[in-house]
């Protein structure tokens, strides 16, 4: 079927009889199909089409200038995005039954692209309907987010916005995971996370460092087969006091990690589970219930469910039955839903964030490797297109500020050479911040830098995503360069973040995706320098030079604003303390007239805030301490002057 409104083509296959026995025998069934509709013959003229495709743990990007190399299958594929050197775009992916739903190249089509029902499913049910869908437009990064609202649609769900989400997005968090200080690490010789996490709030408050909300990962619960889960309960030797005390001593939500299922799993012996060679899968809506109903009286807020993709390949029922993995994370996000929590995605396939447009409850995925096992794992500008897509915030992982962290013994593959980056990059991705230092060794001006004394994180509208000519071989052959803006009261700043690019690149003003207009002049504010100049979209562009990586790891990188002309020809540079120099988050509103600029700011009591504007050529930089209560406003003039007051 067609749609009127939009350039859209849905497939659908029906089968009113079912079908029996229909699993591939070959090698590698999971990238096989049993089921094509529609199929697409390669023709000479699609050698030389650009592909991108989103693959395996993470849902990592992977680029391709030629169909040939394109692969689909268990491990990715879906969306397959297909582009031209003049950007015309078209996106090809399941719209239902994304768990069993691939975009492939099955050995029955001799290499031509299908979409259809993987080879390893042994029955179709009656009346079982599977659907494609196919979007084109103009530009990858439109298309795509086109692509993503229809999904989204269609499965009902609300795109996650800062205001609805959950208190990862909105609140600077302490991270545990696999990169941070504390990961199987304490302060003590013993296992005691207790002691070293009280400690460490401690620390937090004598410091002034505001984390509103704590991650702790796979080591606080009981492992089994194979270190899968046996037991989600706090160890004992752990946490002593129990799980709710961890939250009173924190005084923060929790976020919790969880991971795949033990074949001895104390779960089992109630609740009924689909248990294979290494690994288990709870297969009722109960069991789900309860688990989610304990952890929420323990004070967790969020439920992260890590190792997706394990769960999912590691498995047969996740693959021959075209409804348990499904059920899986629809019970899943069902029960988390129903006791006021929300999920967070790791180690993903692309099929679970399609998935995650049929549940409300996932708020947020991972979009990189581990911070401490890739040292590209800042990398995210493409791979957080698919996440925001389908209406996830995405997550970098945890960071470390300090490159000194001593005494870290396990899963590290050297010092952070690169902290103020990761903290940009961080600010830019839209989703949870999360900590990993050491206590004491913690670069708070950076950590400020994303966030309010309130632990407020200070946020643009939408993730930085890569621009769309970045996707072009010819353009960037190694780097990225993204870009996203922030908007107050019709006002909009631009950001751009241009990493370790191998070869010299002209942005222009149509570079930035929904930009307010790509006429009007600009500051262009250097916000590492803080130096600035103006910029004339009609007549300029931003000139970002080659930088190559150097042997010390340093990343080169250039990280700009570009602040709008006001009508009284003032400047609202922003807070430049800030990575985000003009957010939702701070400015309440911007108001102008003829003879300043007044703005009202969302503060901590007491918070010191400097705003800084341009006044001709005097550069204004308003310091002002919030009250007790209520809102902040300064009010800076064109000769200027400026003051401070309380609304």
């Amino acid at each position: 079927r067609t749609y009127a409104d939009q350039a859209t083509v849905a497939f659908e296959q029906e089968f009113p009889d079912g079908l029996e026995n229909t699993e591939v025998t070959t090698d590698s069934p999971h990238d096989q199909l049993i089921t094509c509709f529609p199929s697409f013959k390669q023709t000479p003229a699609v050698d030389n089409v650009n592909v991108l495709s989103f693959w395996e743990v993470m849902s990592q990007a992977e680029m391709h200038h030629s169909l040939k190399e394109f692969r689909g299958g268990i491990n990715g594929g879906s969306p397959l995005v297909l582009f031209d050197q003049q950007l015309n775009t078209l996106v090809i992916s399941p719209l239902s039954n994304f768990k069993v739903g691939y975009i492939s190249k099955p050995k029955v089509l001799g290499g031509d692209v299908g979409s259809g029902i993987q080879g390893n499913v042994k029955s179709i049910p009656k009346n079982f309907k599977h659907e494609t869908i196919i979007h084109v437009g103009t530009g990858i990064t439109k298309t795509v987010l086109e692509w993503g609202s229809i999904l989204l649609k269609k499965g009902g769900k609300a795109p996650t916005t800062v205001e609805s989400s959950d208190i990862a997005i909105k609140t600077l968090g302490y991270w545990t995971d696999n990169g941070a200080y504390y990961y199987y690490l304490t302060e003590n010789t013993t296992n005691n996370y207790e002691e070293t996490i009280t400690k460490l709030k401690q620390n937090h408050a004598e410091n002034g460092l505001p984390y509103r909300n704590y991650q702790f990962d796979s080591w606080w619960y009981y492992q089994g087969h194979k270190n899968a889960v046996k037991l989600w309960e706090p160890r004992k030797d752990i946490f002593p006091s129990g799980m709710y005390k961890m939250s009173e001593i924190t005084d923060s939500p929790l976020i919790l990690h969880n991971r795949w299922w033990s074949i001895d799993n104390e779960y089992q012996k109630k609740y009924k589970f689909a248990v294979e060679k290494d690994m288990a899968l709870p297969l009722e809506q109960a069991f789900w219930d309860d688990l989610m109903s304990r952890s929420r009286l323990w004070g967790v807020n969020i439920y992260e469910q890590d190792w997706l993709i394990t769960q999912t390949k590691g498995m047969k029922v996740t693959q021959d039955n075209v409804h348990v993995a499904s059920n899986w994370l629809t019970q899943m996000g069902r029960a988390a839903a129903k006791y006021g929590m929300t999920i967070q995605y790791c180690m993903s396939l692309p099929m679970d964030l399609l998935q995650s447009t049929l549940i409300q409850a996932v708020t947020h995925t991972r979009v990189s490797h581990d911070y401490k096992s890739h040292t590209n794992s800042w990398e995210i500008g493409r791979s957080s297109l698919l996440a925001w897509a389908v209406g996830l915030f995405p997550f970098k992982d945890v960071m470390v500020t300090t490159t000194n962290q001593p005494g870290e013994k396990r899963y590290y593959t050297g010092p952070e050479k690169n902290p103020e980056l990761q903290t940009i990059i961080s600010a830019l991705s839209n989703g949870p911040i999360g900590i990993g230092d050491k206590m004491g060794y913690h670069n708070k001006e950076l950590i400020m830098s994303t966030c309010n004394n309130d632990g407020i994180l200070l946020k643009s509208d939408r993730p930085a995503l890569a621009i769309d000519r970045s996707y072009l071989a010819a353009n960037v052959k190694k780097g990225e360069i993204w870009e996203t803006s922030s908007t107050v009261d019709g006002l909009q700043w631009s950001y751009l973040l241009a990493v370790n690019i191998s070869s010299d690149f002209d942005v222009k003003m149509t570079d930035f995706y929904g930009a307010s207009d790509y006429k009007s002049k600009r500051l262009l504010v250097d916000l590492i320098t803080k130096g600035y100049q103006w910029f004339e979209p009609e007549t300029q562009s931003i000139k970002l030079p080659k930088n190559i990586e150097t042997k010390d790891h340093v990343l080169p990188f250039k990280y700009y604003s570009l602040a709008p002309l006001l009508k009284n020809d003032i400047v609202l540079l922003g807070e430049l303390s800030k990575k985000i120099t003009v957010s939702k988050q701070r400015f309440r509103s911007i108001d102008v007239d003829q003879n300043g600029v007044r703005v009202t700011l969302i503060t901590a009591p007491q918070e010191k805030v400097i705003v800084t504007f341009l006044a001709g050529e005097k550069l204004i930089q308003a310091g002002c301490a919030a009250p007790e209560d209520g809102d902040l406003v300064i009010y800076c003039e064109k000769n200027g002057e400026y003051t401070c007051g309380r609304q």
